[in-house]
């Protein structure tokens, strides 16, 4: 059995072929989130299109059904109040965690997607986070702290 170099797990195309052909973006939203989440799917794909790839597609949803959830919940809690009553007298609404719980939700997934600029500066490894002088502060100035 002859033995082949250089072709790697690709064949005999190069990496560099092979990367150029990965399609930008994502597509339409898919059909497990609500319609509203939908709409949030969208704005957020045409915001960060030059970022995403075919694999953040799920994350994206994710994020969307999150957005989604909290303007639910927010509605909910205003038009019902944070306070509710059951069998047992008064209780916070569940609402209140529910909002609470999709807030995560999109914390994490935004994270994920780089929407923060401190989550940018820690996805893309290249560039530094914006440096902090090194001199004293106006605080420091003030109160004969030169050296600080």
């Amino acid at each position: 059995m002859p033995i082949l170099h250089g072709m790697g797990t690709r064949g005999p195309v190069s990496k560099k072929a092979y990367e150029n052909k990965k399609a930008k973006g994502v597509g339409p939203p898919p059909a497990y989130i609500s319609k509203e989440a939908a709409v949030h799917y969208n704005t957020l794909a045409e915001s960060i299109i030059d970022r995403l790839e075919p694999e953040d597609e799920h994350i994206l949803a994710q994020c969307a059904q999150a957005m989604a959830e909290i303007a639910l919940s927010n509605h909910k809690i205003q038009t019902e109040g944070m306070v509710t009553e059951n069998s047992q007298g008064e209780c916070v609404s569940p609402w209140m965690r529910a909002r609470d719980l999709a807030h995560k939700g999109f914390h994490v997934a935004s994270s994920r997607l780089g929407l923060s600029p401190a989550d940018r500066y820690r996805l893309i490894g290249s560039l530094a986070a914006p440096e902090q002088s090194g001199g004293p502060s106006d605080f420091d100035k003030e109160h004969g702290n030169d050296s600080a």
